[in-house]
């Protein structure tokens, strides 16, 4: 499988862009105590807030999305 997933954060609170702020990419796993999640990518948003980050796993069983 691969994903690759792009964005723009943004305060909660305001319409104010958050830079470096680390973000993670995660594959969920339905069997977890099995075959545990895996950590995809992460990636830090640039100063405009922005962030693109991408990664591919091979897993046995099916994962959630």
């Amino acid at each position: 499988q691969n994903v690759s997933v792009k964005g723009t954060l943004y305060c909660k609170t305001g319409n104010i862009r958050q830079g470096n702020v680390r973000v993670e990419l995660w594959e969920r796993d339905i069997a977890a105590p099995v075959d545990p999640d895996d950590h995809l990518a992460d990636v830090y948003s640039n100063h405009l807030g922005e962030f693109r980050l991408s990664g591919a796993t091979s897993e046995v069983l099916n994962s959630k999305q």
